[in-house]
């Protein structure tokens, strides 16, 4: 299920850049998706929102020089857990991170 895979990606976070989601952020993902979708986005839209203006917002607050290589695996889990034409959001987002 989609909310399963947002839970692997969540342990590849924790291991890779030592951030984790917290309670607060999952109960708020359980009210805003099915809330996002009623509007008539999708669920992994939802998700890909909540990911980029949540989780990764965090990251800016890490040393990025040195935390490429891991960026690049980020993207990858993304798109293997998600699909390539998905959570455009937050594959932005990361391309932002790594410029800076």
């Amino acid at each position: 299920s989609i909310k399963s895979n947002f839970l692997v990606l969540d342990k590849f976070i924790q291991s890779k850049f030592k951030v984790a989601f917290g309670n607060r952020i999952m109960g708020q993902l359980h009210k805003f998706v099915p809330v996002y979708v009623a509007c008539g986005g999708t669920e992994v839209e939802g998700l890909d929102f909540m990911f980029a203006n949540k989780i990764l917002r965090k990251f800016e607050n890490l040393n990025l020089a040195f935390l490429q290589e891991e960026l690049n695996q980020l993207t990858a889990q993304i798109k293997k857990i998600f699909g390539k034409n998905e959570f455009e959001l937050s594959l932005e987002y990361i391309k932002e991170l790594k410029r800076q």
